[in-house]
C-alpha cells in the first residue's frame, strides 16, 4: 500500500479564508484512512490552540468522496469546517542552464 501525501485546510464559520493548512499523509487503500489520518491532524492543532477548552472533531463525510467535510467543535460550538485533500506530485526540476 502506498501512501498519500495531503493537507489538512481548515476553515472557520462565516470566513471564506482558511485559517490554517497542514500537512499530513494516509494510506492509499481503504476510504477511511483519509478521514482517519484528518480528524487526528485537527485533533492535535485543535487541541494545541485551544488548550483547556473541550474539542471534538468529526470525520464527517472525508471518507466518502474528493470533497468530503469535516466539522470542528469547541466548548460544543462548532466553530470551523476542514477538508482534506491530495498534494498534486512535484513537477521534475529542471536543470539550470541546460545541459
Amino acid at each position: 500500500m502506498s501512501r498519500v501525501e495531503g493537507r489538512v485546510v481548515i476553515n472557520p464559520k462565516g470566513s471564506g479564508r482558511p485559517s490554517a493548512s497542514l500537512h499530513t499523509s494516509w494510506l492509499d487503500s481503504p476510504k477511511g484512512e483519509r478521514a482517519k489520518a484528518a480528524k487526528e491532524t485537527v485533533q492535535r492543532w485543535a487541541n494545541d490552540k485551544y488548550r483547556g477548552c473541550s474539542v471534538y472533531v468529526e470525520a464527517g463525510t472525508i471518507a466518502d468522496g474528493e470533497h468530503g467535510i469535516g466539522h470542528l467543535h469547541v466548548n460544543g460550538l462548532e466553530i470551523a469546517d476542514f477538508s482534506a485533500v491530495v498534494l498534486p506530485p512535484p513537477v521534475p526540476a529542471q536543470p539550470l542552464f541546460g545541459g
